[in-house]
């Protein structure tokens, strides 16, 4: 898991399983501590290991949100 702190809180981080290899990018406000080129770089490096590899974004944990509450829409919704 790479992550940075932009959005990504702890309560997020304590959802993957504790034997997952949790990596800090950096870029808390105006605090980066590696370059997107680097980063790229990790992710591709990490996923030639064989892993799984996953980019958590503030982007993501939106998608995810929104993504739930349309689910529990439609659930309600179809009433099932």
């Amino acid at each position: 898991m790479i992550y940075d702190r932009l959005g990504v809180s702890d309560e997020v981080l304590c959802l993957a399983p504790e034997d997952a290899e949790k990596i800090f990018v950096g870029k808390r406000s105006g605090l980066h501590e590696l370059s997107q080129n680097k980063i790229t770089e990790l992710i591709i490096e990490k996923a030639k290991q064989g892993g799984n590899v996953v980019r958590l974004k503030v982007e993501t944990l939106s998608f995810l949100v929104e993504a739930a509450k349309r689910r529990k829409l439609w659930l309600s919704r179809d009433r099932v």
